[in-house]
This record gives structure tokens, sequence and C-alpha cells, in this order.
């Protein structure tokens, strides 16, 4: 008999949560669920990008998804979006502060994937055998 993960509410008694702000490291996690995420905080670490510059640097995504990772990263504090009052518009994104220690971060979980291959590829491999 297999069993069955199922999420529960967070226990703020847990060793792995902020007592003051209740945010676990699943809060953080959900940060990187999304597909275009670590791409988009790669390139913004390298420096401001107006929207079309970076819709040119990520091949494969839509306009719309694009901006809904956008919208999201704005609204968790990790990018910033600027629009000057110019004709035709002109709308600048950059990371903040936070969304560089972010970047930094997922930048590690990349230099960790490509240190582990085999483990991950056998790790989800047998996920999707049990699915």
């Amino acid at each position: 008999m297999s069993e069955t993960f199922r999420p529960v509410a967070p226990n703020t008694s847990a060793p792995n949560v902020n007592r003051k702000t209740g945010r676990d490291a699943g809060d953080v996690l959900d940060l990187l669920c999304g597909r275009w995420t670590s791409a988009i905080l790669d390139t913004l670490a390298n420096g401001t990008r107006r929207s079309n510059e970076l819709a040119r640097a990520l091949p494969g995504s839509s306009r719309k998804t694009l901006t809904h990772s956008l919208r999201y990263l704005e609204l968790r504090g990790l990018v910033e979006r600027r629009v000057y009052a110019e004709v035709p518009a002109r709308v600048e994104y950059s990371l903040t502060p936070l969304g560089h220690t972010f970047a930094e971060l997922v930048r590690f979980l990349g230099v960790w994937a490509k240190a582990h291959p085999d483990e991950l590829a056998a790790a989800l491999g047998a996920k999707r055998g049990a699915t």
C-alpha cells in the first residue's frame, strides 16, 4: 500500500517556520514553482531589462506568461517595475535587493543540480514511474 502525500497547514511549532511571520521553507519554494522564474531571475541578475529585451532573452515564453511571471515576482518583492512617462511607453524591470539574494539561491540550486545529474534523473524517473 503506497502512501499519498497530503499537504497540511503550516505548523508554526515546526523548526523550519519563522515564528515571527509564520513563513516556512515551503513558502520560499513556492517562489520557484513558476516555469520562468529562474530564467527571469538569471536574466535580471545581469542588469535592468526592458520588457522586449526580456522577451528576446526568454524564447519560448509567451508575452502573457512573461507578464504574469513578472507581476508575480513584483508582488513578492523580488522584481521592481519602472514605467517611464514617455511615448512610446518604456517599462524596465530589475531585481530588488531581495531579488538579488534570491537569485543567488536559485543559481546555487542550478549548480547543485549540475553536480547531481544521475541522482536527479533517477529520482525524477522514479517519481514519474510511481504516478
